[in-house]
């Protein structure tokens, strides 16, 4: 089994389906366009600038909120995603992803930080990863759970490979994470990255409608 451990939960599916970077692209700072993959051309610094976290939530840290902006990459500018993160899919896992996003629709919006959500997902990552646990039964009464769907992922800290190891999905034949982080009716986002006494790291992602 790989180093990194996925956990998935689905709550109330009824629709299947952020190092943030401020600076305001200007016409004199053009990035690489990728015309060949979209069919669109789309500026770098673009993609950037509409996907960054812009809502207050000082509560998260930067590479938190760096988690937020990736998945609004993902799911904003699929085809961009791709040609940046997964050029070469070699894997099954990786290959279904790569067809999913290119013929996926583009999410128009980006998720906004949730302080409910947040709030859900620092319980559970510092009880978990307290306790060395492994999957999404509150290890503790009093953490709540406000989300209607959540993903743990283990051992990681970069954003990118967070949100890459979510979407590729390896050894879940449901691809319920993947399906989590690209179901459009999932608006509201809170996250947490804490100690993990086995792992070394814990992330939990809860998503709400």
């Amino acid at each position: 089994m790989k180093y990194n451990i996925l956990c998935i939960l689905i709550l109330l599916a009824n629709t299947l389906i952020a190092q943030p970077i401020q600076t305001k692209p200007t016409t004199a700072k053009k990035l690489t366009l990728i015309t060949s993959l979209t069919g669109v051309q789309k500026d770098s610094a673009d993609v950037w600038y509409h996907t960054r976290v812009t809502y207050p939530c000082d509560y998260m840290t930067e590479q938190e909120r760096a988690i937020i902006q990736q998945l609004n990459i993902a799911r904003m500018y699929p085809k961009w995603y791709l040609y940046f993160y997964l050029k070469n899919p070699q894997t099954e896992n990786e290959k279904s992803l790569y067809k999913t996003m290119m013929t996926m629709k583009s999410i128009p919006l980006p998720l906004k930080p949730s302080k409910a959500c947040y709030e859900s997902a620092l319980c559970h990552a510092k009880t978990s990863g307290e306790k060395g646990y492994v999957g999404h039964d509150r290890q503790v009464p009093t953490c709540k759970q406000t989300f209607n769907g959540e993903c743990c992922e283990y051992g990681s800290t970069q954003a990118k490979n967070i949100v890459l190891n979510l979407l590729i999905d390896e050894d879940v034949p449901s691809l319920g994470h993947r399906i989590i982080c690209l179901t459009e009716s999932y608006t509201q986002i809170g996250i947490s990255t804490q100690p993990h006494s086995t792992y070394r790291f814990n992330t939990v992602i809860d998503f709400k409608n």
